[in-house]
């Protein structure tokens, strides 16, 4: 698969590349910022900020019809990026439980390398479909309710309920990678 690089440069994946980038000022957030009495409202305007911003790459791309390889690699990129970012932190500071975050580091870890062999096997990258999207969904939730809710019932149940996405999206990737191989 060849990538061209001057498709960096159009909207959706600057976008993404933004997105990519706001690893930067979350882990300050979380290295310096941790004592701070503003810390949630920092780490959840990044959460409003990644999302909005995923929300839109996605929209200009579908909207323009400017849907790139590129694009389909570094847009999942950027989400996989903060997701692990957030969960490892949080797991630091024991907002998160250590089962939760093995399952969602396992889940993107095995996407990532299986999506590159698919990619090098079909010559193109699988775009990302909606059951993936609905998971990094549940998992933001749970993100947001561990910060602002860690001990609540409906952080457990949310949490749960993102498991068993979680389970659900990587079947189905492996599915939809397994028919595209033959």
């Amino acid at each position: 698969m060849k990538i061209n690089f001057r498709e960096l440069y159009l909207a959706p994946n600057l976008i993404s590349l933004f997105r990519l980038l706001l690893f930067l000022p979350l882990q300050f957030i979380f290295s310096s910022l941790n004592q701070s009495q503003y810390f949630e409202i920092y780490l959840i305007s990044i959460i409003f900020i990644a999302f909005a911003s995923d929300l839109l790459d996605g929209f200009i791309a579908r909207k323009f019809n400017i849907i790139t390889e590129f694009g389909k690699i570094i847009d999942p990129l950027a989400d996989k990026v903060l997701v692990l970012q957030f969960v490892l932190n949080l797991l630091i500071l024991n907002k998160l439980p250590f089962l939760y975050v093995l399952i969602v580091f396992t889940r993107d870890i095995l996407i990532f390398i299986g999506g590159i062999y698919l990619s090098n096997r079909l010559n193109k990258v699988l775009p990302s479909n909606l059951l993936g999207k609905v998971a990094v969904f549940s998992i933001g939730v749970t993100i947001i309710l561990s910060i602002l809710a860690p001990n609540s019932a409906l952080f457990l149940w949310v949490m749960r309920i993102s498991i068993v996405f979680l389970f659900i999206s990587f079947a189905a990737y492996v599915l939809r990678g397994t028919e595209s191989l033959k």
